[in-house]
């Protein structure tokens, strides 16, 4: 296609506008006085007379092709009911039968997880037969093993916390049904889904690794739902402290108590662990040494010390020697 050039101002205009659509000259205009550079380029064309016609520099398009691109091995196809066909991208492989699969949402993202018989048979002995820990899960510190291991992991970063925070107030401002108020609660469940992220990889990887190097693991046996409930009552029997108790009760949550129990007794499946479960009552009162139970012994949160012989040590890991001990009473 030709077009007509009148005049040295218009023929500046027709260069700029070929010089836009052409890759080999644009870096040569941007970045100085435009004019001159147009100017300059003209030259470096050649020399063009007025009224004469310029073939355009603008690249011929590429036809686009319909043809199907031969599928990748990540991608997989899925049939869904009232859906129809769907295409879903593998996060592992599969080893073994389906069984039933089920597609859930988290926010802008879909997922489909698929119950799999793998048919994989509980090992018969452990590597390590003669190990043993025990574990105590606590609010300060999500979780303290018997041989003085502590693991614990902040879910959530002081950023996500602020802008949870101004999520929640503009959210509290804005009107039911809005279209503003659906994309804060887009933005609020992005907040969560990362935080949930972050706990489900603490939960597999601390159990992975309790696992692996124990054949015995004894933890609380904790009713997680029932210690969470709400301290508010009745109208005729109201509760007391309820906000300390709301706040005890988010972290308890947080720390995903019940995510690390499932989480261990699924890893245990493979690698030939046993998960005994002990009562709760009393471990964090009673001295690991002399097994006296005293609530006066429990300095602090975090610092134990017998009444009787003086033990010191710290509160959590203290706890978790007396889950141990009382797993082997137990058994």
């Amino acid at each position: 296609m030709g077009v007509t050039l009148r005049s040295n101002s218009n023929l500046v205009f027709q260069c700029a506008f070929h010089v836009v659509w052409c890759p080999k000259y644009r870096r040569r205009v941007i970045g100085g006085r435009m004019e001159e550079r147009l100017k300059q380029l003209v030259r470096e064309v050649g020399e063009v007379a007025v009224g004469t016609p310029l073939v355009a520099v603008v690249p011929v398009p590429r036809r686009e092709t319909h043809r199907r691109a031969a599928p990748r091995e990540t991608v997989g196809p899925l049939h869904v009911a009232e859906a129809g066909w769907v295409r879903f991208r593998w996060s592992r492989p599969l080893s073994g039968t389906v069984r039933s699969a089920t597609v859930s949402r988290d926010g802008q993202h879909w997922y489909v997880s698929f119950l799999v018989d793998d048919g994989h048979a509980t090992p018969g002995q452990h590597p390590a037969p003669n190990s043993a820990v025990g574990v105590d899960r606590g609010v300060a510190v999500a979780v303290a093993c018997s041989d003085g291991t502590m693991r614990d992991r902040q879910f959530r970063t002081p950023g996500e916390t602020r802008r949870h925070r101004v999520l929640q107030q503009k959210l509290a401002r804005q009107a039911r049904g809005s279209t503003n108020r659906k994309k804060t609660l887009v933005a609020l469940r992005q907040v969560k889904r990362r935080e949930r992220d972050r706990r489900h990889d603490f939960v597999s990887w601390t159990a992975n690794r309790l696992a692996t190097r124990h054949a015995l693991v004894a933890v609380e046996d904790l009713r997680t739902r029932n210690m969470t409930r709400s301290a508010k009552g009745t109208i005729d029997a109201p509760g007391s402290k309820v906000k300390q108790k709301a706040g005890l009760n988010r972290s308890v949550l947080d720390k995903g108590w019940h995510k690390l129990q499932l989480a261990l007794e699924n890893v245990a499946r493979y690698r030939g662990t046993r998960i005994v479960k002990v009562p709760a009552a009393y471990t964090s009162q009673r001295c690991s040494v002399c097994r006296r139970v005293d609530p006066e012994s429990r300095e602090s949160q975090a610092r134990f010390r017998c009444t009787a012989c003086g033990h010191a040590e710290n509160a959590d890991v203290n706890a978790a020697k007396n889950v141990l001990r009382g797993c082997r009473k137990i058994s």
